[in-house]
């Protein structure tokens, strides 16, 4: 979450009602729409709130730019008075959250955050931090072949690239004396991954064309992707432990772990990623 206000007691005041909200997690306290643009350079951010009375602003400009940056956050703008709730509609914003702050409001601003928020969630998502899992409208889907399951994270490690059906091979059956794409271990696998995913109503988030597979990053919400992408708050799922079921995925943890790292630096006042 960022916040951008011109009145440093406004923001105080605000962040100390939000502190008894621990999902909520503020990454930027803003003065203006430029510190705010700037603050987003950072990485991308899921929720903001916009004072519209901030000289520099022009909120319908910001609201569009902060899309364009950041996908689908949401975006409160707050005002001194109700009159402002059909101007918030005009530009695009939420809801408004009107001030002077009172912890009713606030608590109420967080209700409507979340509800909005379950209706904007990807409805598949992966955790690659543990166990590998992929939920669907938040169930969990069961593989009938592991190596359909272990074929499917080693396309979300790859990170949305295409896959070679020799790289499947050499990484899931290479060991055991199988690398070798005249074998029909991974055309089972790849079929098990197809007909799981269609029948949960998730087919699309898989790609296959001759002699590649790949994962739709853009279709499935993951917190392997959100710590590629630099995503605030992604580095605290991240405890040196991607995908432990899978000895080929113990090399990325190197990488997971800068990135963590830089982000936690990020994250403290006057400090800057090595």
């Amino acid at each position: 979450m960022i916040l951008i206000d011109g009145d440093m007691q406004s923001r105080q005041r605000l962040a100390e009602l939000l502190a008894a909200h621990t999902d909520f997690c503020i990454v930027a306290s803003c003065a203006t729409i430029e510190a705010a643009l700037g603050a987003l350079e950072r990485g991308p951010v899921d929720m903001a709130l916009l004072d519209v009375d901030l000289p520099d602003c022009d909120a319908k400009h910001f609201i569009q730019e902060f899309r364009q940056r950041c996908g689908e956050p949401l975006i409160f703008l707050t005002a001194p008075d109700a009159s402002y709730a059909v101007h918030a509609l005009d530009v695009g914003a939420d809801y408004v959250l009107l001030k002077p702050y009172t912890a009713a409001a606030v608590n109420g601003i967080v209700e409507r955050a979340r509800l909005l928020s379950l209706r904007l969630r990807k409805r598949v998502s992966i955790r690659t931090f543990g166990t590998f899992e992929l939920r669907v409208n938040d169930q969990p889907v069961h593989f009938r072949l592991s190596k359909a399951q272990e074929l499917l994270a080693l396309c979300v490690a790859r990170n949305g690239q295409d896959v070679s059906i020799h790289t499947i091979v050499d990484t899931l059956w290479g060991e055991n004396g199988y690398a070798s794409t005249s074998n029909t271990n991974y055309r089972s696998a790849i079929k098990c991954v197809c007909d799981t995913l269609a029948a949960h109503g998730a087919a699309s988030i898989f790609s296959r064309r001759r002699g590649f597979c790949s994962i739709r990053r853009d279709a499935v919400d993951c917190d392997f992707f959100h710590l590629m992408d630099g995503r605030p708050g992604s580095e605290r799922r991240f405890n040196d432990n991607f995908l432990p079921d899978y000895s080929w995925a113990e090399d990325y943890n190197f990488e997971l772990t800068e990135r963590r790292e830089a982000l936690q630096q990020r994250s403290v006042p006057g400090k800057l990623p090595r």
